[in-house]
């Protein structure tokens, strides 16, 4: 059964079972049973069904192979099986999964055969069916038969014990999964009530191992087996051997070769924590089982059973040193061994007299005071102790062992905790530390009683809230808003629980921005959280070492304030302007943004004298900005975030001439503007260039626009760039003048070389932001533009963006000329948008209508190009004006002339169901329709152009498309209308543009490519039919011919396929000397082997004779010319 690859959903029961039985195959079950790894309990109903029919037949095989006493043969099938299994055990878990394994007696014998099989075959088989016979014995040793009664005649007894001992020891040294089968199997073994005498000798044999010898895997497995004892042992069967068990596991970490591996530390701090379990008895307490009544009343369940006194219980000694063993796991710097022990902690606390237990919480309370000290950062080392500490408490909050008078000190460690989060580097840690946090206030909800918690109601609630609603991490946010929740439910003290509830759930705070942006400025409105949440964003969301949280950050104090800004803006204005003058460059960047999105608050207001003033206030604060902030290394985002503070808060008043500030020095705002557009970064020159579009409103843009186009003549890139940016903001009415210089000396920048064929002496950057400041000086002026600008002008502009379109500049990065050829196609676009939008009384005097259809034209070229993303963009503005013209001409019909030539066509074709150009960059959807735009004359040359470029591509998926649907289309084409000649036509026109361009590379050999496609398809003897047809192919051969030695990468090899063309077989057969005769050997070889292939193919006159000459000459040696001679001769 084949499997596809569709997306994995999640079921909520197993509806898919039929056809997860057919995937019975390794590699496509290790993808079904992904799908079910998370809720792999769906597949218990149908467990006996899918594991019986393998583990029946490796029983069946291991049988047979037993039986027939033969030499052991691998079987690749069984290996198979072995697979399936272990993939469903690695899902369900091999507790519920060996339950399904045989486990008659008399499978005893058979699996240990067919396992001294495997062992003897070590170097070959599957690891998974030495995984699967491993757990298969270890099921069969739990049956309750004595193992001897299986021992062979007169051999000793015990035989059958030690061979499974022998085969377990074996397989503990292994690295892989046979050493856990293996580690199970001896486990069972020595908890045998005839074979516990074993695990003496064990004990004995693992010493050495542990303590001496540096075999990692050995010592591993020797660990584990005592760890699954401790386990699954009866007391009576290990208690004599406990003491020795400790001994073992507290020396592993002390060999110093074995404790710094993490697996030796984990074991051996779970062997000696299930050590501590066995030497206590059973819990002393219970954990309270809290229910509500009808009523609302906390009842506990448990209330009158029936405890354990602690006058009875007597602490063995050996309690104190495996307490200080987990105590100092606890900050191990591996986090599951910190899991491990604050699992243990809290198994062995609820085992211990209620004194000891406070003593142990109090013990954990020290933990957290190792690297705290008031008023001070934490450091990086103590994020292992405070997640050690925190794991450990939520255990003990879990069995309900916190003491009602030592809460509020648990508490107020875990608000600490909660907000966790130390700068490493780059980035930061403490996401596990706040994660155990919210497990122990989810722990708390589920164990004490409401008049505890009541007290600390309100600071819980809000700073799960905080974190639930603010973390970087959305498993943090959804874990506080578990914990909240689960708060609200059972305790009911949380200010507006169920009013919160609804926009902190699961979903409401899985996506970051609905988080910040949605949910909290509606739980913001419940003052109880607000300050809270405000405090948070300013104090460390700004000043987070992520600058996406800061950027979403400053967002949410703006969505948190705007409903009382006059009240709540002013104390975090004046807090972050403090924040301005620290080195810290994340905490200005922050304050930065954080002021810029208040000002932003400020200005959507109406306007009035508070909202001016406030706008100033915050204008001024940008003289704090320190020339060490601005001019020093990797100051981008400072820039960036200082620009957006000038643009946002900017004003005629603000601008005026200040008293503090000398007059003779340049302000600080212009001094960061000038920098930034001077900057070489993209980013930061775009928000410099948005500053000068914000003053050019405010009609303060005259000045300075003088010295950005000086600028423009410099050499340097970054000021072309950022010039060229900036002259695109200028598009204001109260400006004029300074609309008509833009627009001319960036038409100045793409003006090309038109004698030279070459770019402007401007970088490619500059060229296309130039191209994008057009068109947003053309959106900018709106409806004015037909009376501020000149009809010569405006078309100048049009000539600019049809030149644009034939920008192929390459260089080391590649076609960088796509760049700027994709900011002609939105502005094409826009242009026509804009006269369909404002109709001016003479359209066809603003965009004649010649221009207009070299315009579409040029789209269409640019759609059929071998670049996704050029495509693209095509398909989005083709789609975009197809739609708007239509809207257009149903509501006029004197707005039909804005319908290009084949305007219905290209509807049909591109306007379906597929969202706008979403269709376009995949050549298998594009090119099938594009090439039915070729009859149309208009179109038909530069459409070529494209689809020639995208069938010269290297890229299988563009050149296989394009070549398939054109060579289909001309067949069809030329099928249902023959007068049309269509292949004629496009023959014809591949010879003109190839004969035309014969000096460009890169127009000739796409060419070359396309026609080679074509005669291969067959298409030149369809052409041959006519005596125009017969014209073109005649110059086709003239132009292969004649002109083939001065191409350096010959690629018209098929233009032999034409001897077969009576018509031009005369031509073609003089043209055969050139390509045999070529310079370069390897032209000469392919081009002989090619002649042989049509000659052995088609009906060539004179093949017979030419075949044996092509055969025996070396073409590649000295004696190429005669022989070439004598071929052409052979096919007269």
């Amino acid at each position: 059964m084949a499997y596809e690859n569709d997306d994995l959903k999640q079921h909520a029961h197993f509806e898919k079972a039929e056809e997860f039985l057919g995937y019975l195959k390794p590699k496509l079950m290790i993808l079904k049973t992904g799908e079910y790894q998370e809720q792999a309990y769906l597949l218990d109903p149908w467990l006996e069904r899918i594991i019986g029919p393998p583990i029946e037949a490796i029983r069946r095989h291991a049988s047979e192979v037993v039986a027939s006493g033969k030499q052991y043969t691998p079987a690749m099938n069984m290996s198979s099986l072995a697979t399936i299994i272990y993939q469903i055990i690695k899902t369900r878990g091999y507790k519920t999964i060996v339950s399904f394994f045989p486990h008659q007696i008399l499978d005893l014998n058979d699996a240990l055969s067919y396992m001294k099989l495997l062992e003897s075959h070590g170097q070959w088989g599957s690891w998974a069916i030495r995984y699967v016979v491993l757990l298969w014995l270890s099921l069969i040793c739990r049956l309750p038969f004595d193992l001897s009664s299986f021992d062979d005649p007169g051999a000793q007894c015990g035989q059958t014990a030690q061979i499974i001992e022998s085969i377990g020891k074996m397989y503990l040294e292994k690295a892989g999964l046979e050493r856990d089968a293996a580690a199970l199997l001896l486990a069972r073994l020595y908890t045998r009530q005839d074979t516990c005498v074993l695990l003496g000798s064990f004990l004995e044999w693992c010493t050495p191992r542990i303590t001496e010898q540096v075999d990692l895997f050995q010592a591993v497995g020797c660990l584990q087996v005592m760890s699954e004892i401790l386990k699954s042992g009866g007391l009576e069967q290990i208690q004599r051997h406990l003491d020795r068990i400790l001994e073992l596991a507290q020396s592993a970490p002390q060999n110093k070769s074995l404790a710094t591996h993490t697996v030796i530390r984990k074991f051996a701090i779970k062997a000696s924590s299930r050590v501590g379990l066995r030497l206590l008895p059973a819990a002393t307490t219970l954990i309270p089982l809290l229910a509500k009544t009808l009523h609302g009343e906390v009842v506990n369940l448990n209330e009158g059973l029936a405890q354990v006194s602690e006058a009875d219980v007597d602490l063995p000694p050996q309690i104190e040193g495996i307490i200080d063993d987990i105590l100092n796991a606890l900050h191990d710097r591996d986090t599951t061994i910190r899991w491990s022990a604050a699992k243990y902690i809290g198994r062995l606390a609820a085992r211990v007299p209620t004194f000891f237990t406070d003593q142990l919480l109090d013990a954990l309370m020290d933990l957290y005071q190792v690297h705290y000290v008031e008023g001070e950062d934490l450091v990086v080392g103590a994020e292992p102790t405070w997640h050690g500490a925190t794991l450990a408490c939520a255990e003990f909050a879990r069995q309900g062992l916190i003491n009602v008078l030592k809460l509020p000190i648990a508490i107020q460690w875990t608000l600490k905790a909660l907000f966790f989060d130390v700068r490493k580097g780059a980035h930061s840690i403490g996401s596990n530390v706040r994660d155990a946090a919210c497990y122990f206030l989810w722990s708390l909800a589920r164990t004490q009683d409401s008049k505890t918690i009541e007290p600390h109601a309100v600071s819980l609630a809000r700073a799960l809230l905080t974190v639930a609603l603010f973390d970087r991490e959305v498993h943090i946010r959804r874990a506080a808003s578990a914990a909240f929740q689960e708060n609200v439910g059972r305790m009911g003290l949380f200010p507006h629980g169920i009013d919160v509830l609804k926009w902190t759930d699961f979903y409401g705070v899985g996506v970051r921005r609905n988080a910040f942006l949605v949910s909290a400025p509606e739980v913001a409105k419940y003052l109880v959280y607000r300050e809270g949440f405000l405090r948070h964003l300013t104090q460390t969301t700004l000043k987070h070492w992520d600058p996406t949280m800061r950027s979403i950050g400053s967002q949410a104090i703006k969505e948190l304030c705007t409903s009382e800004l006059d009240t709540l803006a002013p104390p975090i204005v004046h807090e972050l302007s403090g924040s301005l003058i620290f080195a810290d460059s994340h905490e200005i960047h922050g304050a930065l943004l954080g002021l810029r999105e208040l000002a932003e608050g400020y200005k959507a207001r109406a306007d009035d004298e508070r909202s001016t003033k406030a706008r100033v206030q915050i204008f001024e604060l940008v003289d704090k900005l320190t020339d060490a902030t601005i001019n020093g290394y990797g100051n981008d985002l400072l820039l960036e975030g200082a620009c957006m503070l000038i643009a946002s808060s900017v004003s005629p008043e603000g601008l005026k001439s200040r008293p503090d500030v000398a007059s003779s020095a340049p302000p600080r705002w212009k001094i960061i503007l000038d920098i930034s557009l001077r900057h070489r970064n993209d980013v930061v020159q775009e928000a410099g260039a948005k500053v000068l579009g914000t003053l050019s409103e405010l009609h303060a843009f005259g000045l300075l626009l003088c010295t950005f186009i000086a600028d423009l003549n410099t050499s340097n890139p970054a000021v072309q760039q950022g010039m060229t940016r900036v002259l695109g903001y200028a598009g204001s009415s109260k400006y004029p003048e300074g609309v008509k210089n833009s627009i001319n000396c960036l038409l100045q920048v793409v003006k090309r070389d038109v004698t030279k064929k070459t770019p402007s002496s401007y970088c490619v950057e500059a060229r296309r932001n130039a191209y994008e400041s057009l068109s947003r000086l053309l959106k900018s002026l709106d409806s004015i533009l037909f009376t501020d600008l000149s009809i010569n002008l405006f078309q100048s502009i049009i000539l600019a963006f049809i030149d644009g379109l034939e920008d192929y500049t390459v260089d080391e990065r590649g076609d960088v000329g796509s760049w700027v050829r994709i900011a002609c196609i939105k502005g094409i676009g826009d242009i026509i948008l804009i006269l369909l939008e404002y109709k001016p009384s003479n359209p066809w005097g603003w965009l004649p209508l010649d221009d207009y259809i070299q315009l579409w034209a040029g789209l269409l070229k640019q759609g059929a190009e071998r670049l996704d993303n050029v495509r693209a963009d095509v398909g989005k503005q083709i789609v975009r004006l197809v739609n708007a013209i239509d809207v257009a001409v149903s509501g006029n019909k004197g707005d039909a002339r804005w319908m290009p030539e084949g305007f219905d066509l290209m509807k049909r074709l591109f306007v379906t169901d597929v969202e706008a150009g979403d269709g376009w960059n995949e050549a298998s959807w594009l090119f099938p329709r594009i090439v039915q735009i070729l009859p149309i004359e208009r179109y038909r040359t530069p459409l070529i152009r494209g689809i020639v470029l995208s069938i010269g591509s290297r890229n299988e998926n563009t050149h296989r498309p394009a070549t398939d649907a054109l060579t289909q289309f001309l067949i069809e084409r030329q099928e249902k209308r023959p007068e049309e000649q269509i292949i004629v036509q496009i023959l014809g026109n591949l010879v003109d543009l190839a004969s035309k361009n014969f000096t460009s590379n890169n127009i000739v050999l796409p060419i070359l490519s396309t026609l080679d496609v074509l005669i291969e398809g067959g298409l030149a003897r369809e052409a041959s039919g006519t005596a125009e047809g017969i014209k073109v192919l005649e110059r086709l051969l003239d132009f292969a011919g004649k002109r083939v030695e001065k191409l350096k990468n010959v690629q018209l090899y098929s233009v032999v396929q034409l001897l077969a063309v009576s018509e031009v077989f005369e031509i073609a057969r003089s043209c055969i000397r050139f390509f045999l005769t070529h310079v370069y050997p390897k032209v000469r070889e392919e081009s002989g082997e090619y002649l042989y292939m049509v000659i052995q193919s088609q009906d060539v006159p004179g093949g017979d004779a030419a075949e044996p000459i092509l055969l025996e000459t070396d073409w590649a040696g000295t004696d190429f010319a005669s022989r070439a001679d004598k071929v052409v001769a052979a096919l007269e």
